[in-house]
């Protein structure tokens, strides 16, 4: 899934871009006497005040902060792009990779390893080898800070496993692991709790463990890998697994369910429940090959036109670490990783690391509706509708149809 426009933050047609909400905290008793003016490209300007730029008012008080938002025409991912380019702002704010990546790919953005060593900035402290990512999207060079990241989280009824004499996992567990540890759960009870179905979980382990469906020009799903994920997962999605079935109940909650796969955030609702079962949130399920889901809440870098590096940076430095940071269970630090956040353990969710980058598929339009069309035909197949030969041919002949039809 890394290096890619994914499912959940990848644009439409109608594309709506949502840029970062950076979170802001109090200034520091004692503002700092920088002084100038930065352009800064913001996908809302009442956004970024809201988030960043009052905070940034307190703090540099002196330095003027120009934002330059985007216009109501700019509707496609291209329009965007061209946008940006055309910009020439001395400080970009990207809340996804694909666009760092454009953006890298375009020169628009400085290389900051000068600026990192000339202001003895240690990047050893970033987790999740997140600033290596970051590099191999850069070819060897880095162009923008991380703010933080996203993940899901794997949610253990503790009490459950231990009324059913189920050893407790130890995680990561892959997806293969945690599917058969579920069917192992008897009767009425659900293993694993999942508001997907069986085709739209299964592209989520294809990502992870490195298996496209197209590669930018054609399908590539009729292959003996994608063969073997259908044949291993076969008995594991099929409609016989019952806690695979989508209802509007949330089982675990009801302590009916011995896992759940959610943000975070969910543990909240569980505190708030006071639920009369032990729990504990674990780090997410991860590919064959160990990749995580994780994504870059938010991405700082500066402008190669930009004639400001020294006040950029000094900005910059403070936007993406711990001065103005407020850690939320869904927009985590890579830096300074705290021990909890809202009384919630978070460790185990730095037990992940960012996967191999891919350079992403375009157009983006296309990697939003191909996944859709082949999560459909993957379902079907679970159900004993098709066979794993006819579900691959299907996915492969549709799919390239839409790939011929779509405007150059």
């Amino acid at each position: 899934m890394k290096g890619r426009f994914t499912k959940r933050a990848a644009a439409g047609a109608a594309i709506v871009i949502i840029l970062l909400m950076l979170q802001a905290c109090a200034a520091p008793p004692e503002p700092e006497e920088l002084e100038g003016t930065l352009r800064i490209a913001v996908n809302s300007e009442d956004g970024f005040n809201y988030s960043s730029g009052n905070a940034l008012a307190i703090h540099f008080p002196n330095v003027k902060i120009e934002t330059v938002t985007r216009p109501e025409s700019v509707q496609t991912v291209a329009d965007y792009i061209d946008w940006l380019k055309g910009t020439s702002a001395d400080m970009y704010m990207i809340n996804h990779e694909y666009f760092y990546y454009k953006l890298v790919n375009e020169g628009v953005l400085k290389p900051l390893d000068p600026l990192l060593k000339k202001n003895k900035h240690d990047t050893g402290s970033y987790a999740l080898g997140s600033i290596d990512y970051l590099r191999a999207m850069g070819d060897g060079q880095l162009y923008a800070l991380p703010v933080g990241f996203e993940t899901e989280a794997l949610f253990i009824n503790q009490s459950l496993f231990r009324s059913e004499g189920i050893p407790m996992p130890e995680t990561p567990l892959t997806w293969h692991e945690l599917l058969s540890l579920a069917s192992s759960f008897p009767g009425e009870q659900r293993g694993y709790d999942t508001w997907s179905t069986p085709g739209q979980l299964l592209l989520q382990i294809s990502e992870q463990d490195n298996l496209a469906i197209w590669d930018g020009k054609q399908m590539t799903v009729n292959t003996e890998g994608w063969m073997k994920l259908l044949t291993d997962y076969e008995g594991l999605l099929g409609e016989e697994a019952d806690y695979l079935e989508l209802t509007d109940k949330d089982n675990f909650i009801a302590g009916d369910a011995a896992m759940a796969w959610a943000k975070p955030s969910y543990a909240l609702r569980l505190h708030d429940k006071k639920l009369d079962f032990e729990w504990e949130m674990m780090a997410p399920p991860a590919g064959a090959g160990g990749a995580s889901d994780l994504r870059f809440t938010g991405l700082i870098g500066i402008g190669s036109d930009s004639d400001k590096d020294s006040l950029a940076w000094r900005v910059m430095e403070y936007m993406a670490g711990k001065e103005a940071a407020v850690p939320s269970l869904d927009i985590l630090p890579l830096t300074d990783v705290p021990s909890a956040v809202s009384g919630v353990t978070v460790q185990p969710l730095y037990e992940q690391r960012f996967g191999t980058f891919r350079a992403p598929k375009e157009p983006v339009e296309l990697d939003e509706s191909l996944p859709p069309m082949a999560a459909e035909h993957l379902t079907a197949f679970f159900q004993g509708r098709y066979t794993a030969e006819e579900t691959l041919q299907r996915i492969e002949s549709e799919g390239n149809a839409l790939i011929a039809a779509y405007p150059n």
